[in-house]
């Protein structure tokens, strides 16, 4: 029975490009022109990359030059109207060795998808959630940086899947009752690590009206099951007050009783409360607090966000309890998040800011994912230290983006088992990262990029650290409305004990939009 679940799981991650992408079919709404409803845009790419070390050899000294080709059809899809919403990004990567051996699959996906569709207004809605992607499987094996195409054993593609419907009744039109439940299933290609199948139901009671003091009743439910390691269960019971004094503050304190599995096993009941702040005394600027006594550890978070009128700062610190099958990257915010903070200003409504910032990012020839640190699978339970920093600034014809990272993953409970596991080799990892771009307008058609990127993993032994350089420079050239050509130089350096290299690289890409 158990095998047949699972299959149906991976058919369920297999057809997730096919459905999501089928999704605006169902939308009511059609403007292929404009920002105000649906629109659906068609690409197709070539890219040449050339690099002397495309196999990331045991040995320094020894190289793997070659060259692959790659040609990307892909599609677009994002509407903000209508009953059904959100923004769909596939591509499907075909590659082409040439004059390399370099073990690497000739296909690979590229998805992030966010739909909800309102099957019946302010009653039911469904939310579906993919990703799609070649991620890093350890923090200690070989590391490369971006999304291009790169070979070894410690990259695969990364596929994850959520379903979450909705349902709220309205109860004497006193208060309203919310129903939630979500359905994930994660898989790795090669790699039976990361595979993990989960669930989330959640029942939620509450005022209709927002008043100055309104209180709250959750019910939680939360599973997962590993295909490798134990499966968790912890069920929650939440009372909660929320009081707004003041127009810019908004208090809150809850209280109730958690049981839970994540502990070596053992089933345990706990008394469980915790409390939160936030503070927003303008559209510019926000402060949030938030912390939770709970059976496994104490878990708590600060965010800061500040907007001057050309820049934008963030700084966030959080402590977190990850369940198993979690891929943790040690920098969660993108280029994307940067500038949708940064052009708040000059577009306030957020879905033409996100056609803006993707105009913009797709101009400068910058990628919308771009996390700073490696991150990697693990199939342990664990609490993890996350500290990140963010500046973004514009000016007439250049932009620059800083990110600062720092995240600390310890384990909860006993070893994993899996051998390969992070986890199991070093009881905590601590992760690194740092990102400096910075891109000029050339003239109305070019501009010019240049990037560095620092990522330093670390264990708890000296020959688990290893330390990545890499920088880049690029010049992209609009060739026309819909056209646009990009060449970009890279040089990496890779030092640790084991498979340390150092490589250069060329890009030539050319995308045409439809």
């Amino acid at each position: 029975m158990r095998t047949v679940v699972l299959k149906r799981a991976e058919l369920l991650y297999w057809l997730a490009p096919l459905s999501l992408v089928a999704m605006p079919v169902w939308a009511q709404e059609v403007n292929s022109t404009g920002a105000g409803g649906s629109r659906l845009q068609m690409q197709l790419g070539a890219s040449l990359l050339v690099s002397d070390q495309l196999a990331r050899s045991e040995k320094q000294s020894a190289k793997d030059r070659g060259a692959l080709l790659m040609v990307s059809p892909g599609v677009v899809w994002r509407s903000n109207r209508g009953a059904v919403q959100g923004a769909v990004d596939y591509s499907l990567n075909t590659i082409k060795k040439i004059k390399t051996d370099t073990d690497m699959r000739q296909i690979q996906h590229q998805l992030k998808a966010s739909v909800r569709a309102s099957l019946l207004p302010e009653h039911l809605s469904l939310d579906v959630n993919g990703n799609i992607g070649q991620q890093a499987l350890s923090a200690f094996a070989t590391q490369s940086v971006g999304s291009q195409p790169a070979a070894g054993a410690n990259r695969s593609e990364v596929g994850s899947l959520s379903v979450t419907p909705q349902m709220r009744v309205r109860l004497a039109g006193v208060a309203q009752l919310q129903l939630r439940h979500t359905q994930s299933v994660q898989r790795v290609r090669g790699t039976l690590a990361g595979d993990v199948n989960g669930r989330i139901t959640a029942l939620t009671l509450s005022p209709v009206r927002d008043r100055v003091l309104n209180w709250s009743f959750d019910l939680s439910d939360q599973r997962s099951t590993p295909r490798l390691g134990r499966s968790t269960r912890t069920e929650l019971a939440l009372i909660g007050l929320n009081w707004r004094p003041d127009v810019d503050w908004r208090l809150g304190a809850r209280a109730g009783q958690e049981r839970s599995n994540l502990l070596e096993g053992l089933t345990r009941t706990a008394d469980t409360y915790g409390g939160s702040a936030n503070w927003q005394p303008s559209a510019r600027t926000a402060v949030a607090f938030n912390w939770d006594r709970r059976l496994a550890a104490d878990q708590y978070s600060l965010s800061a966000n500040h907007r001057l009128p050309r820049s934008t700062l963030g700084l966030s610190y959080n402590r977190s309890v990850n369940l198993p099958g979690s891929y943790l990257l040690g920098e969660a915010q993108t280029r994307y998040d940067q500038l949708f903070a940064l052009y708040a200003s000059r577009e306030p409504d957020a879905a033409r800011r996100d056609l803006l910032v993707r105009q913009e990012l797709a101009r400068l020839g910058l990628g919308v994912d771009a996390p700073v640190s490696a991150g990697f699978l693990s199939s342990s339970s664990s609490l993890s230290h996350a500290l990140q920093f963010n500046w973004a600034w514009a000016l007439q014809r250049s932009v620059f983006t800083f990110g600062l990272s720092q995240r600390r993953t310890e384990r909860l409970g006993s070893a994993p088992v899996a051998t390969q596991d992070d986890l199991a080799i070093s009881s905590m990892v601590k992760q690194q990262g740092i990102n400096l771009a910075w891109t000029y307008r050339l003239a109305p058609t070019q501009s010019l990029t240049a990037q560095w990127v620092r990522q330093h993993n670390q264990g708890e032994r000296a020959s688990l650290d290893s330390t990545l350089d890499s920088a880049n420079l690029m010049w992209t050239l609009q060739l026309g409305l819909q056209t646009q050509f990009s060449a970009s130089y890279r040089h990496s350096r890779f030092e640790a004990t084991q498979r340390p290299y150092d490589e250069n690289a060329l890009m030539l890409t050319l995308t045409q939009q439809f």
